[in-house]
């Protein structure tokens, strides 16, 4: 069964408008941290900030797709950079992202386009026994459980092709919605974390991500084919001009 999904990214729309730019920015080669350990994006007070990651991860924040959504040489995760960049006056945190692009495109010359291919997806479906989800209602309140120590979690409070976008950062790839079940729903996980601090009792007694589903949801994920929106990293200079 080939499952068709296409992943928004605004390629199109930011080509059609105007270019969207920090007032100042800072690009940096990070060549003494830890490789693993980095910070952001993020935005706060109208400053973007991102520690030492990988050219791959900033196009990933910037054009909003998964590392794996990506068509990119190995290089891209050789080097680690720092980026500071004040935003203009008013702007809303989401115009990070198309700042982000123009950046890379200036500082790094890159160039991107969109291809859809096909590869491995997983389709979030209905289990055998039925869904044990239970549907939120217009205007009622959902409070937050009490989150277990050194175990992941996950909650939502809306449609299920919400959570299938939540998971797939966590599965490694594409997660589309067939479990035909409309409406808003409340999802609460609580899965063994990989590479999680120091096991307790809860850590050790918790189940994997996809058994977890199964058990605590009534869904299930199911290996299929997908045709998927891809952005392919045409070129990129590998170090950054001026500052």
């Amino acid at each position: 069964m080939i499952i068709r999904l296409l992943c928004a990214f605004s390629l199109v729309a930011s080509a059609q408008t105007a270019r969207t730019q920090f007032e100042v920015a800072t690009v940096k080669l990070n060549d003494h941290s830890d490789p693993h350990i980095g910070s952001g994006p993020s935005v706060k007070n109208g400053t973007f900030m991102a520690g030492n990651l990988t050219l791959k991860k900033l196009i990933s924040y910037a054009f909003d797709v998964q590392e794996f959504q990506m068509k990119a040489p190995a290089w891209l995760e050789s080097e680690h950079f720092d980026v500071t960049a004040k935003m203009p006056d008013g702007s809303p945190d989401a115009q990070a992202r198309p700042m982000l692009r123009t950046l890379l495109e200036d500082r790094f010359h890159l160039k991107t386009h969109s291809e859809t291919s096909e590869m491995s997806v997983y389709a979030l479906v209905v289990g055998k026994s039925g869904s044990k989800l239970k549907e939120v209602q217009a205007g009622e309140e959902v409070k937050p459980p009490k989150m277990p120590p050194h175990a992941a979690m996950m909650m939502t409070k809306g449609p299920l092709s919400d959570f299938a976008a939540d998971l797939a950062p966590k599965v490694g790839r594409p997660v589309v919605d067939k479990t035909g079940m409309t409406g808003t729903f409340r999802v609460f996980l609580v899965y063994a974390s990989t590479g999680a601090a120091p096991a307790d009792a809860t850590a050790d007694s918790a189940p994997d991500l996809f058994t977890a589903i199964q058990e605590q949801l009534g869904l299930k994920l199911e290996p299929q084919k997908g045709q998927v929106a891809c952005l392919v990293i045409d070129s990129a200079e590998k170090v950054p001009e001026g500052n």
